[in-house]
């Protein structure tokens, strides 16, 4: 699963090479927002392995996390010195996009039992996908 996860974003981080930095940031939050989806078991291990440190989390974070992380941190921080999006620390910033990204869908029965979402029904999934994209980059822009 991990080997699918790597390659389906590593595909998406090679197709997009020519967009802005915003565009490619709003693809790849769309495509995580799809593999979440596809594969929400995925990121139950990732919270649960990178809580603490072990061989584990040591293999998850540098052969997955960290390429996906840096491809996220390096359009960040060049967005940063053109002045097109706010100064917020990286951690903060990366993982604000990614937990708001995963919750849904790591937490699907909460979401049923609360609100009758079914988080991993194709509609929600592309709403999810959209309203995450609006309230960042809404957020993350500077006027």
């Amino acid at each position: 699963m991990g080997k699918k996860i790597s390659d389906e974003l590593g595909e998406l981080i090679r197709l997009v090479d020519d967009l802005d930095g915003l565009q490619q940031l709003k693809l790849f939050n769309k495509k995580v927002v799809y593999i979440s989806a596809k594969y929400p078991e995925f990121q139950q291990i990732i919270v649960q392995e990178v809580f603490s440190e072990s061989p584990r989390s040591e293999w998850l974070i540098e052969e997955l996390l960290q390429p996906i992380y840096k491809f996220m941190t390096d359009i960040i921080e060049a967005e940063v010195r053109k002045g097109r999006i706010k100064d917020i620390p990286t951690a903060n910033l990366t993982s604000f996009i990614i937990g708001s990204i995963t919750t849904l869908f790591s937490r699907s029965y909460q979401m049923k039992k609360l609100y009758g979402v079914d988080a991993f029904d194709e509609e929600v999934v592309e709403e999810h996908a959209s309203i995450i994209n609006d309230l960042i980059f809404e957020g993350l822009l500077k006027k």
